[in-house]
């Protein structure tokens, strides 16, 4: 059995790898619906597509299932992390289509939350040991948004001293790297911003997408496995909350960091530059709640769109629509919402 539990604070003094663990908190039934309407009144459209991520599978998000509505199939991400997407195609001849469409993206997952502990050696924990060859590959490269080989990444990195030392374990090192941020970081949301390591780094401004950028950089340049996770945390849309004037559907991106025998530690940089108001300063570091979609790991992906060709996102936590047709498309409109329900009545299967 692997150990359910809930720990009142998160640890904040470093000990041994081998002392510390995750626990996991029992599981909660979740759906998630993301409903989104496009409009076109100057543009003809002929050919709709829209791509959406397919929720991967983790111990703590397990029979996640992911639909893209209406028609739906897999589909490639040819970027060089290959995840799984869903795509949809729809030929229009005529009839509303021409200048709308409506779909879902609908995932469906048992969600568990995890907290970094010291072991207890008469109980047993989770513990997933190595990283398969190209996890580990992916996990330690360098991307487009996770730019750590750059010069000027590199000099910040120096002069803030982020470098591991000689004999300091991989959660001491991560811990100080992550208080270092969320003391230096300002929290800022515009929809079109830079959020690569090297630019955040240097400006001291950004989202949480750019802020789990940095920590997940500052891992990978010392050679510790690290990853962005995006999707959206399981609450539905409130549609009196807006970020950037739009009304904001739960969007939301993370990080993790990878230890040998305990697994991917969570960090959530942005929430504890805005929420921790706590002494430690590590209330979102070695803790997530049984309440996050995880929708892809990091940034940077790659699809295939009819008669366009390759086509690069930065990300897919909702969906992504190109059209072909006659006219402009400057005046799109899209209107969108995100309703999560849970079924306590579900009965919990065991974890794959």
């Amino acid at each position: 059995m692997v150990a359910l539990a809930l720990v009142a604070k998160p640890l904040a003094v470093c000990a041994a790898e081998p002392h510390y663990a995750l626990e996991l908190t029992a599981p909660r039934h979740m759906t998630g619906t993301y409903s989104f309407e496009i409009s076109t009144q100057h543009m003809t459209v002929e050919r709709w597509t829209i791509f959406a991520a397919e929720a991967p599978r983790f111990t703590w998000q397990y029979n996640a299932t992911t639909q893209l509505l209406p028609e739906g199939k897999t589909a490639e991400d040819f970027s060089d992390r290959h995840r799984h997407l869903l795509q949809s195609d729809a030929i229009v001849k005529s009839g509303e289509r021409q200048h709308r469409f409506r779909g879902e993206v609908v995932v469906t997952a048992q969600l568990r939350g995890r907290r970094l502990v010291q072991r207890k050696p008469e109980v047993k924990y989770y513990a997933p040991g190595e990283l398969s060859g190209s996890e580990l590959e992916h996990s330690l490269a360098a991307t487009p948004t996770v730019d750590f080989t750059r010069e000027e990444f590199r000099h910040w990195q120096v002069k803030h001293g982020l470098t591991r030392h000689a004999g300091e374990d991989t959660i001491g090192f991560a811990r100080r790297v992550f208080l270092h941020l969320r003391k230096s970081l300002t929290y800022e949301y515009h929809t079109k911003m830079d959020r690569s390591a090297q630019h955040v780094c240097q400006a001291g401004v950004s989202d949480c997408a750019g802020m789990s950028a940095l920590f997940v950089a500052c891992l990978r340049a010392n050679k510790v496995p690290a990853r962005m996770i995006a999707g959206h945390w399981a609450k539905s849309t409130d549609a009196k909350v807006l970020m950037d004037g739009k009304v904001y559907n739960q969007q939301h991106v993370k990080a993790e960091f990878f230890v040998v025998d305990v697994g991917w530690i969570p960090v959530d940089v942005s929430s504890g530059v805005q929420r921790d108001h706590s002494e430690h300063g590590l209330e979102y570091f070695g803790w997530s709640g049984a309440d996050f979609f995880t929708m892809h790991l990091d940034y940077d992906l790659e699809v295939d769109v009819p008669r366009q060709g390759r086509k690069k996102l930065d990300e897919l936590q909702s969906f992504h629509y190109y059209v072909w047709g006659v006219g402009k498309l400057d005046d799109a409109e899209i209107t969108s919402t995100w309703t999560v329900t849970e079924d306590v009545h579900e009965k919990t299967r065991a974890a794959e």
